[in-house]
Order: C-alpha cells, then sequence, then structure tokens
C-alpha cells in the first residue's frame, strides 16, 4: 500500500507508517503517534493498531483496504469483530471541524454488514447475526470448543487428528452427548514454529447437569498430552 500511495502521489509526499515493523523499538508508537498529533504526515497507513483510542482533530479521509479479508475467516466470530473494526476506523475520520468521508473497498458491496456499518446500524446487524448464529449453531446457541494437536510431521498431524475425531464420535454416541464435531482439518495458520496444526472444532448444544465431567472424562481418556483444549475460542 506505501509504495502505491508513493507512486500515486509522489515518493516525497509526507507520510507515516504504522505497523509491526515500523514500531518494533522503544517510543515508536508514542514518536508516530506525536507527528500525527501535530499534522504532518498527510497520509497515515497502518494495521488494525490505528484502528482504536485515538482522538485526532485533523482527519479528514479514512480508507479500509480490502474489507472481504476481515469477513472471509473460517471463524463464527469474523464477521461480529469486523463489524466492530470497522466502525471503530470510520470514527478516525470528521473528529475536528471538517466533514470525514470513509471509504470501504469490497467486492460484495451488497453485503448487509456494510449497509449497517455505513448507518451505524447495531439493531439491524445483531438480528442478522443472531439469525445466523442460530441457524448454524453457533454461539449462544452452543458452546464451542477447539482441539488443536501440533506435530513435526504433517503425515501424523493429519492421521493422529483423524483417529481422535472418530474416536470422539463414538465416545459422544455411547454416552448420548448432543455434539457437532467440524473437522478435522488443517488450522487457520497450518504450519507454526515448524510444526503442522490440526484442529477439531466441537459444537455443544447438551447443556444437562454433569456435561462438563463427562467431557472432562472422554477428553482424559482421548486426547494425549499433545492437544490444546481451547473452550469458547473466540468468547464472541
Amino acid at each position: 500500500v506505501e509504495a502505491e500511495v508513493r507512486k500515486t502521489f509522489g515518493p516525497d509526499i509526507p507520510l507515516v507508517r504504522m505497523d509491526s515493523d515500523t514500531t518494533k523499538t522503544a517510543g515508536s508508537h508514542k514518536r508516530l503517534f506525536q507527528q500525527i498529533k501535530d499534522g504532518h504526515p498527510s497520509i497515515i497507513i497502518g494495521t488494525q493498531m490505528i484502528a482504536k483510542g485515538w482522538d485526532l482533530a485533523n482527519i479528514e479521509l479514512v480508507g479500509i483496504v480490502t474489507a472481504d479479508s476481515l469477513l472471509n475467516l473460517p471463524d463464527y466470530g469474523a464477521t461480529n469483530r469486523a463489524f466492530a473494526l470497522m466502525l471503530q476506523v470510520a470514527g478516525r475520520a470528521g473528529r475536528g471541524d471538517s466533514r470525514g468521508s470513509v471509504i470501504i473497498q469490497t467486492y460484495n458491496p451488497e453485503a448487509v454488514i456494510f449497509e449497517t456499518v455505513r448507518n451505524h446500524d447495531y439493531s439491524t446487524f445483531y438480528e442478522k447475526e443472531i439469525a445466523t448464529r442460530e441457524a448454524l449453531i453457533y454461539p449462544p446457541f452452543a458452546r464451542m470448543i477447539e482441539l488443536t494437536y501440533n506435530s513435526a510431521s504433517e503425515i501424523t498431524a493429519k492421521s493422529e487428528s483423524l483417529k481422535v475425531a472418530d474416536e470422539l464420535i463414538k465416545q459422544f454416541e455411547n454416552n448420548n452427548l448432543k455434539v457437532e464435531i467440524v473437522g478435522p482439518s488443517p488450522a487457520v495458520i497450518p504450519k507454526l514454529r515448524g510444526k503442522y496444526q490440526w484442529q477439531i472444532a466441537l459444537k455443544l448444544v447438551d447443556d444437562r447437569p454433569g456435561t462438563d465431567r463427562l467431557l472432562h472424562t472422554i477428553f482424559v481418556q482421548t486426547l494425549t498430552k499433545d492437544w490444546k483444549i481451547n473452550a469458547e475460542p473466540n468468547g464472541i
């Protein structure tokens, strides 16, 4: 994005970029923020770190690049977080005397989320989102549990995950537990620190007394120490 901006507006355009590369050193956040507050840059480019909590009077235009990338994630909370983030980013514009404008780049402008963001319409967004979650059995209509297995071997990660998924299906059926299994499949980040990651997602709709204790027993019998358990992974 920085390269495109400089190509369009000239290599000497006053510009500040805030991301993990430009804020590594101590005090870099404060220094860049002060530059922006003093009105030195004409253009600010940044990751999500520039979206929250900034009260700057001299920002008149905000652009959100490739907004669709916020939505196309294998994560039931992605739409909710995208809605909140886009509202926060949009809120950076027009805090001074002049009227602010916001441009959102998307290949799907007819999507309900963009209409609700444009109108700051929390109620409509909630109604659409809660109906989708109910239809697909996501929180708050189910509890999510994420099981993750790591291995230096991709073959091992896959075979272990398939074996555990089959065993969990048997255990849930034998104990009459209402649990839907999604996966196993490679994680969103399939390889991390030299190890392959596979995941199994569980949708638990059973709220009978003793369910948690029974689940714990099943996990102890089925999962090795190499498995990680994350209950309510997104918390949204």
